[in-house]
């Protein structure tokens, strides 16, 4: 139980990092979290409040089967979402290295 509230929070912080890395593009990483987008902010509120709820209200988290999460546990849970965005990000910045390096005859 401990193990699927942890992978369950670690997918939806994963998918939210996603969200940043793909609205970057060609920009920042900083560019992307500090622009102003109203549609993105109620999305990312509203996932993170139904993700609270899940973990914390006895009834949601009985239907889920989760157990109630540790310090630790979140910590993981967020370092992997945090790895996961800054390898996309670097796979990304290599990716434009390689597209723009010099083509050989």
């Amino acid at each position: 139980d401990d193990l699927r509230a942890t992978a369950f929070v670690a997918l939806v912080l994963g998918i939210i990092g996603l969200v940043f890395v793909n609205r970057a593009k060609g920009a920042s990483l900083i560019e992307a979290f500090t622009r102003r987008n109203l549609a993105l902010s109620i999305v990312i509120a509203l996932a993170g409040m139904t993700l609270a709820l899940a973990l914390a209200w006895p009834p949601a988290a009985k239907l889920f089967r989760f157990a109630p999460l540790h310090g630790d546990e979140l910590l993981l849970a967020a370092g992997s979402a945090a790895g996961l965005v800054l390898v996309l990000e670097g796979l990304k910045w290599l990716g434009w290295k390689w597209a723009a390096r010099p083509k050989q005859a």
